[in-house]
Parts: C-alpha cells; sequence; structure tokens
C-alpha cells in the first residue's frame, strides 16, 4: 500500500486494472466470437475470489472515490454486455447472460459450489439457438 495515498486509492488501482483487463479479455474474444464462454469463464474463476472480496469491501466505504468507481464498473458492465448482446443478437440474452456471470462471481467470493463452465454453456445452447 505504500505506493498509493490511501487504502481507496489502492483498492481504486486494483479494480481499475482488473475492469482494463477485463476490456481486453472480452475485446479479443468478441474478435474471436466467444464472447459469451469468455465471459462465463472469467465469472468463474476462483483466482479472483479474493480481488472480488476486496472490492466488494470498498464498495460498503463513502465518498466521492467510491461514487466514481461504482459508476466507472457500472460502465464498464454495460460496454461487457453490450459486446454480449452484439454475439447473441438479443439485448435480454445479453443481460441475462451478464447476470448469469454476476451471480457466478458471487458464489466465487463466497466459497459456493459452482457448475462447470461446460455445463452452463451446455444448457444455454438451445437457448442461445432460439433467439
Amino acid at each position: 500500500m505504500h505506493h498509493f495515498r490511501s487504502r481507496a486509492a489502492l483498492l481504486d488501482g486494483i479494480a481499475g486494472q482488473t475492469i482494463d483487463e477485463m476490456d481486453e479479455a472480452l475485446l479479443a474474444a468478441a474478435e474471436r466470437g466467444d464472447v459469451v464462454e469468455t465471459w462465463l469463464r472469467l465469472s468463474l474463476s476462483r483466482d479472483e475470489a479474493d480481488l472480488y472480496r476486496a472490492l466488494l469491501v470498498s464498495f460498503t466505504d463513502t465518498g466521492s472515490a467510491t461514487e466514481t468507481l461504482l459508476a466507472r464498473a457500472a460502465e464498464a458492465s454495460q460496454r461487457w454486455e453490450n459486446l454480449l448482446a452484439a454475439e447473441t443478437g438479443d439485448s435480454t440474452t445479453a443481460a441475462i447472460i451478464r447476470l448469469l456471470g454476476d451471480g457466478m462471481v458471487m458464489n466465487t467470493v463466497t466459497g459456493e459450489a459452482l457448475p462447470s463452465l461446460e455445463s452452463v454453456l451446455e444448457w444455454l445452447e438451445p437457448r442461445k439457438a432460439n433467439r
């Protein structure tokens, strides 16, 4: 933490880096045509659980830094959902997939059992075909 002015600045830096990395991963996935799979794979990552816990704690702080971070996260979430919509061809499907990923992240944070990525993708396949 010695490189940052405060705990809030540290968390802001970590969150910013995480958002940037997610943007990169999803833009690359869009070029390959696998945004849905990439989104869900990243959502299942237990490697990031400690980071997600830290970010959740940071959102409980009050102040303009938290408001700025929440706004940045909301903007990023909308960008990601737009990429999902471009791939699925449907904004409702995209929103549901984004929310599914968000829920998977929460289960990762709490340590709950998660389904395999393959089983989630298998469940989604007929729904994507019916759009």
